[in-house]
């Protein structure tokens, strides 16, 4: 889900499928275009994210359009470590 304000002041939303996420930014493809430099929010459900950033370009692909927006703010994604495996307590004797 995305939101920003058009160029009327109007608050506009957009639910796109995000294809490719990286530790500066993520990709959308919607049906709609957004022009370069506008501001968003945005919110990936299915991977817990959400924040700020703003439109880096915007291309036709098909009938639809590729989104790129740079994270903005201090938002930066980061990759968690995997979880050292807990060892199983020695039972008492």
């Amino acid at each position: 889900m995305l939101c920003w304000q058009n160029d009327d002041n109007l608050e506009r939303y957009a639910s796109g499928r995000c294809t490719s996420v990286s530790t500066s930014g993520i990709s959308i493809q919607l049906n709609g275009r957004i022009a370069a430099r506008t501001f968003v929010n945005f919110h990936v459900p299915d991977l817990d994210l959400r924040g700020a950033g703003s439109v880096r370009h915007c291309y036709r692909k098909g009938l639809q359009h590729v989104v790129g927006i740079e994270f903005s703010g201090g938002l930066q994604l980061v990759t968690p470590t995997p979880a050292t495996p807990l060892k199983p307590k020695a039972k008492p004797a």
